[in-house]
């Protein structure tokens, strides 16, 4: 028999304990040397430690009672070139399933899951399919057959974390591959991102590892891979409020969700809410308070993965303030009384209200458009306004007054979806915060922005001005849940979008 120097080829996945798990027949933790039969045939399972130099017999009392007394077909481990079993070190796996103490070793029964309580685990991955070569003793690389076998399935995993991924030896090239069983994004990720890589409740993942040698040992290519699914925790709803005033918003959200689930609603409201994923494991959604709602007892109703939630909202009556005033009668004909102007305002601005971005570009409470401290409002949210005695109308925005070109500042994240001018409102800008949630800027005399740009919090977008339909300098400032107009003013002084 020649020495083998060489390890095999293997995965393992701890967590809460380290354990060093070797295939090709042989158990190295206590760093001796085993010597092996060249040949590269499994030996026959009759004696439990054929092939095992320098491991002490296991008596026929002490085997696992699958291996006892008969021969067993060799299942397939994780190095390919030998596949009898799994050797592996130490005292605490006395009391595991399938597993027969040997003094300081034991033997592992290959398809046993490795249970070391109920959230601390050892196991061993399969190979799910490979093309490689092992140097064999005499120095020649010899070519291991492909194999493909079914990936282990790890159930009601129950932390946060993938268990902690070890390869040895060290590939050439690594690359781990995880994907939730029902959707279609791949997150391809080096090994070090892998075991950081945070788990959500609910979930079923499919990791693949790929692995390519180019080495002195070993060449080619080895898939690992297994399935695992994380504990499923009950589907809960939430709702920022059960009162609100009119020109408001409520906040939804919904955790636990098992992967791919939708939130489906029912609401007395006539704005339906839109459910976006957290990238948390749940759905968070905005729930708009039309200024047109009519006051008294309304609801919302939740559903998704078997769960129902149903919430009573009540909504205040709010008495809004009433403006008359009177404005250059050329000025209201080319703007607001211009049947152009509204049908160029419609075909431009409408569509935008509906746009969406799946994701929450703000972070933390809006700051306010202008420096503070700066003007004053000369329009509250949702007047009720007439104009050169024709009305009434409804201003869904509010109006602060500022000597022309102050600086316009971005309250929040955001995507410019419009900056551009037009006839009715003058120089005007529209940034999408994600979840449907936009402002709107009119009047400007000057745009800093451009359709498409990404801004940040504070970031310069444009200046005060008096364009388009505007009896001076001021800044018209709105804001809208899709296209249901809201108190801007709300955002800048609570924290109702980050409510959480």
């Amino acid at each position: 028999m020649k020495k083998l120097t060489a390890a095999a080829t293997i995965l393992v996945l701890t967590a809460g304990a380290v354990f060093w798990a070797f295939t090709g027949g042989f158990f190295a933790g206590d760093n001796s040397a085993f010597t092996l039969p060249n040949e590269l045939t499994s030996p026959s399972l009759e004696s439990p430690t054929e092939g095992i130099a320098s491991m002490p017999a296991l008596p026929e009392s002490s085997q696992p009672a699958e291996l006892a007394g008969r021969q067993r077909p060799v299942p397939t481990g994780l190095a390919t070139d030998r596949g009898d079993r799994y050797v592996m070190g130490g005292e605490r796996l006395s009391s595991m399933p399938g597993v027969t103490r040997v003094s300081s070793s034991a033997a592992i029964h290959p398809d046993a899951l490795l249970s070391l309580g109920f959230d601390i685990r050892a196991l061993t991955v399969p190979v799910l399919g490979s093309s490689y070569a092992h140097q064999g003793a005499d120095g020649r690389f010899i070519p291991v057959a492909p194999r493909h076998i079914a990936p282990l399935t790890i159930p009601d995993w129950g932390q946060n974390r993938l268990p902690t991924l070890s390869l040895l030896p060290m590939p050439a090239q690594l690359e781990v591959v995880i994907t939730c069983s029902t959707e279609r994004v791949a997150h391809r990720l080096t090994l070090e991102e892998a075991n950081a890589f945070p788990l959500l409740p609910s979930r079923t993942y499919d990791v693949r590892i790929l692995a390519r040698y180019d080495g002195a040992q070993y060449t080619g290519t080895v898939n690992f891979g297994y399935t695992i699914a994380t504990n499923a925790l009950p589907v809960r709803f939430e709702i920022s409020g059960d009162t609100t005033d009119l020109g408001e918003a409520l906040v939804l959200r919904a955790r636990n969700l098992p992967c791919g689930t939708q939130v489906t609603t029912e609401t007395s409201l006539p704005n339906a809410p839109v459910f976006f994923s957290d990238s948390r494991g749940g759905a968070v959604a905005l729930l708009p308070v039309s200024i047109h709602v009519t006051p008294g007892d309304h609801f919302v109703e939740l559903r998704a993965g078997g769960a129902l939630a149903r919430f009573p909202i009540t909504v205040l009556a709010t008495e809004f303030a009433v403006q008359r005033f009177n404005i250059d009668q050329s000025i209201a004909d080319q703007t607001v009384n211009s049947a152009a102007a509204n049908a160029e305002y419609r075909r431009v601005i409408h569509p935008l209200r509906e746009v969406s971005d799946p994701v929450q570009h703000w972070q933390g409470r809006f700051s306010y458009p202008v420096t503070p401290g700066e003007g004053r409002i000369t329009t509250p949210f949702a007047v009720i306004r007439f104009v050169n005695g024709v009305g009434p109308s409804r201003h869904a925005a509010i109006d602060i007054a500022l000597p022309q070109g102050t600086p316009v500042y971005a309250p929040a994240g955001g995507r410019v979806l419009f900056a551009g001018y037009l006839q009715l409102t003058g120089n005007t800008i529209a940034i999408e915060h994600g979840l449907g949630l936009k402002t709107w800027y009119y009047h400007l005399v000057s745009l800093d922005v451009q359709t498409g740009e990404m801004v940040t919090n504070r970031q310069r977008i444009g200046a005060v001005g008096t364009t388009g339909f505007s009896t001076g300098p001021h800044l018209h400032y709105g804001m809208s849940v899709f296209g249901v107009y809201i108190n801007p003013d709300t955002a800048t002084n609570t924290d109702i979008f980050n409510w959480n």
